[in-house]
């Protein structure tokens, strides 16, 4: 289950996603760095971006996320997060 702003969404999982899952462990196959040039590993849903925010279209549209992204009030708290 993806988690994004108080919304959920069940997806599937193969079976060493759903293992490591159940014993609290991120998915290793599913780290990606937080941001560009960062060493900081995160899930890719957990991103800061827009395809991430929107659970990639199933949370919300993604091109209203990609334009919720690009508005300045959005940017200044996503530039001060990180």
């Amino acid at each position: 289950m993806l988690k994004q702003s108080g919304r959920s969404l069940t997806v599937g999982l193969c079976a060493d996603c759903r293992q490591e899952l159940a014993t609290g462990h991120d998915p290793e196959r599913l780290m990606v760095p937080k941001r560009p040039g960062s060493t900081r590993a995160v899930p890719y849903f957990q991103r800061d971006d827009a395809y991430a925010l929107s659970g990639f279209g199933s949370f919300q549209p993604l091109d209203e996320a990609v334009l919720d992204g690009m508005s300045p009030q959005r940017s200044a708290a996503v530039g001060r997060s990180r």
